[in-house]
């Protein structure tokens, strides 16, 4: 009896000692899988920044940097650009920005030399009176509802002004419309559950997406 009792024991120290040691290499085997995940998409990051730079390059070679930069002095009077539907029908006075060689920094208004914080805030709708609603929580990841960051920030509304105007380019077009679905933001989530939610990606004013 005393010798079973002695077996079982140092049974049930062998049986901790493996599960120990099972933990430790899942959670090798976890860390090494968020360390892969982690740089796949910091290199898929790097790729969508080399594209974008090319659709400017591209836009530059025919165009120079007519529409989407320039000094305050060629601020249009009046919105020069309008974006169809389903992109919320936003309008932008040209240049989209400002050069900011030699002008004063613009912020917090269309067109403007620097984004601020103020810029990647959620849309703020408003209700029957015309009175502001709060604005609604989330982030950039968030796809519940067109007011969060991801759909209706002026980051993002400005970001489809110049998408809009680099796939007027054919070559540009051609690039990006080449580009797998999940790589392009969603055109816009509904604003309100009764709305019908619109098609997954769309060329017109298509916003390329990080690794994250």
């Amino acid at each position: 009896m005393a010798h079973f009792a002695r077996r079982r024991g140092f049974t049930l120290v062998e049986l901790l000692v493996v599960i120990g040691i099972i933990l430790v290499l899942i959670a090798i085997v976890v860390a090494g899988i968020r360390h892969a995940s982690q740089m796949a998409a910091r290199h898929e990051t790097e790729a969508e920044l080399k594209v974008c730079e090319d659709l400017l390059k591209e836009y530059q070679a025919v165009n120079g940097l007519k529409n989407l930069e320039g000094p305050t002095s060629t601020v249009t009077a009046g919105y020069a650009l309008n974006l169809p539907m389903p992109w919320l029908n936003h309008s932008y006075y040209l240049p989209m920005y400002l050069d900011p060689i030699g002008v004063t920094e613009v912020t917090g208004t269309q067109p403007e030399t620097a984004l601020g914080i103020a810029d990647f805030v959620g849309a703020v709708p408003t209700n029957s009176t015309g009175a502001p609603r709060s604005i609604d929580a989330g982030d950039m990841s968030d796809k519940s509802s067109g007011n969060n960051p991801r759909y209706g920030c002026r980051a993002m509304y400005d970001t489809m002004g110049v998408m809009f105007l680099l796939l007027k380019d054919p070559k540009n077009r051609a690039l990006v419309s080449g580009m797998p679905p999940k790589r392009i933001l969603e055109t816009w989530a509904p604003f309100n559950p009764q709305d019908k939610a619109q098609p997954a990606f769309q060329i017109d004013a298509a916003v390329l997406l990080d690794g994250w």
